[in-house]
């Protein structure tokens, strides 16, 4: 019975080494990035930072591959299949041409193809893909072993219109960045026309919202029309002002120290007539004074006349009393 389990456990030992000897080699798929256009937001896919593809443009696709096994793997294959049913291939590997990968190292595939026009890959909804990488054995390279993939969304076609919507769009956004969507403009004929601008650039991101892009276009491109009207008008008024400007100013200089100096005359004029006023109050009181004093002398002696007159009334008043006596 012992020998019977001893034989059991070797076979099993035996058969884990084997299988174990024979693995199939596999890798980690680490990073997959499209290389295209940016956008920071598009109106229609109500997203940010997206990277785009005009329908007939060329696509990259940068596959970043981990070996993530203790021996070499030969990387014979890089493809994306995409979910309009087509397959696009890496040219940098094949089976006869593979890329030997030491352990523990990461390596960076591309897949460049070029992009259907719309009625393939519609623009009106966003993509799927999954990335498949294959391996070939060491020797001979005949035949594939292990094969990981990765399934992700997230790949924006763009038409013809819808691009050079998206192209406007940019543009007007830069400007309002800059200046708002109201600047404060010296010259008013700018400042109307800078503010039709922005209504118009309100129709056209509600049609590009829409998908409407004719229309977006459209009143996008009369947007920006009127608004770089509006920067131009602007800049020849600041011209004319710097080039007059200098002229205007001494002039305003000139008025305002006239002003300022007819101020000035005007307060020394008051002053003075109002001295000549306090002087004139003066002398009158002076003069009134004189009269007062004057009244005042002829009361004395009109005192003094009647103090007279009384003392010799008395005076005669006795002397006929004494003549009356016998």
């Amino acid at each position: 019975m012992k020998r019977i389990l001893l034989a059991v456990l070797l076979c099993t030992l035996a058969a884990t080494l084997t299988c174990t000897s024979i693995r199939p080699a596999k890798a980690w798929i680490d990073t997959v990035n499209w290389i295209g256009e940016y956008h920071y937001y598009d109106p229609y896919w109500g997203a940010f930072n997206l990277r785009t593809f005009e329908e007939g443009t060329t696509a990259q696709l940068a596959v970043r591959v981990y070996n993530n096994w203790g021996y070499d793997l030969n990387v014979s294959a890089v493809i994306v299949y995409m979910d309009w049913n087509l397959n696009y291939s890496s040219t940098q590997v094949s089976d006869t041409n593979p890329s030997v990968m030491p352990p523990v190292t990461y390596r960076t595939f591309l897949i460049t193809f070029t992009v259907p026009d719309v009625t393939t890959a519609s623009n009106l909804y966003s993509h799927s893909y999954t990335v498949y990488v294959n391996y070939v054995n060491a020797t001979g390279h005949t035949h594939n072993f292990g094969v990981p993939s990765t399934y992700s969304s997230g790949f924006y076609v763009y038409s013809n219109e819808q691009k050079e919507c998206m192209r406007l769009y940019d543009e007007l956004q830069a400007m309002f960045d800059t200046y708002g969507a109201s600047p404060g403009f010296d010259s008013n004929e700018a400042y109307v026309m800078w503010r039709e601008g922005y209504m118009l650039q309100q129709l056209a991101y509600n049609a590009h919202k829409y998908g409407a892009f004719t229309d977006a276009m459209n009143y996008y491109d009369d947007a920006l029309d009127k608004m770089n009207t509006a920067l131009g008008t602007e800049a020849d008024y600041d011209l004319e002002w710097e080039q007059y400007g200098d002229a205007n100013d001494r002039e305003w200089d000139a008025i305002y120290m006239a002003e300022e100096q007819a101020y000035v005359l005007n307060m020394e004029a008051e002053a003075n007539a109002t001295i000549m006023e306090a002087e004139a109050i003066a002398t009158n009181a002076s003069a009134r004074t004189t009269l007062a004093q004057a009244a005042l002398t002829q009361s004395y002696a009109w005192i003094v006349f009647g103090i007279g007159f009384i003392v010799f009334g008395i005076a005669a008043v006795v002397w006929a009393n004494k003549r009356s006596r016998p």
